[in-house]
């Protein structure tokens, strides 16, 4: 009987910790989502994103890797869009 409570009270320490880390990373999106939708209204950015994509899916990295495409494109189109570089892949 101990073993099963001993049992069940580390799964809900797992369980606690699991809960934790998952609610970091939401509020890791929800920041960064926030601050891309201020450039939703924006031609440099919407260009900048639509064509890093079509690069990005040319060479696989989109497919393979989607979460890290979608940070490089959202930072790095946010930088062009505020003048800060002038270039980035797949540009036109």
């Amino acid at each position: 009987m101990k073993k099963l409570f001993k049992g069940i009270g580390i799964a809900f320490l797992v369980l606690v910790v699991i809960g934790i880390f998952a609610g970091d990373n939401k509020e890791e999106s929800s920041s960064s989502s926030n601050s891309s939708s201020s450039y939703a209204n924006n031609d440099d950015y919407l260009k900048c994103y639509g064509e890093m994509t079509a690069a990005h899916k040319a060479r696989g990295f989109h497919e393979r890797n989607r979460e890290a495409s979608i940070k490089v494109k959202t930072e790095v189109c946010e930088l062009y869009a505020d003048g800060k570089i002038s270039d980035y892949e797949g540009k036109r």
